[in-house]
């Protein structure tokens, strides 16, 4: 009987140690940073317009945006992308992936973050039509865990003169 009642308490106990044993912590929140070339930080909704036009390799005409992203917590980064437009066609680049874009109103992506490395280069390109309205604006909202941050671009090419 004292046997049992040894081999009894000592199951408690481990139970009771095992119970108490921390997990770790997962982290859900981000402190993610979004800074955009010849802008700088951005810390809230922003709204920015765009009037270069730059000719791309191929003799398209593109328009462009581009930035970093800071403190990127691991695993993903989800852009949910909303366009003014069905009928152009634009890309998204980040953590070495390029997605061309054409013909969705709303569209998320998401792209892997590796452990390590929580710093990535971003860029969105416009490619503008040859004839028509060639204004454009897409909303980028870039989210991570708990934080996110959206960037409205107005694509309105300067005018030649």
């Amino acid at each position: 009987m004292m046997k049992k009642t040894i081999h009894l308490l000592l199951t408690v106990l481990a139970l009771m140690a095992v119970s108490c044993t921390p997990k770790p912590i997962q982290k859900n929140t981000s402190q993610m940073r979004l800074f955009v070339d010849g802008i700088g930080e951005i810390t809230a909704d922003t709204t920015i317009t765009v009037h270069e036009v730059q000719q791309s390799l191929s003799g398209a005409q593109q328009m462009q945006i581009q930035g970093e992203l800071k403190n990127v917590e691991p695993t993903v980064l989800t852009m949910q992308i909303t366009r003014s437009a069905t009928d152009r066609m634009d890309e998204f680049c980040t953590e070495g992936v390029c997605t061309i874009c054409d013909g969705e109103t709303v569209q998320e992506l998401v792209f892997g973050v590796p452990e390590g490395e929580p710093d990535t280069d971003w860029y969105a390109h416009y490619t503008l039509p040859k004839e028509g309205e060639q204004n454009y604006t897409v909303q980028y909202k870039f989210i991570n865990l708990d934080r996110h941050f959206t960037l409205t671009v107005h694509y309105e090419p300067a005018v030649p003169r």
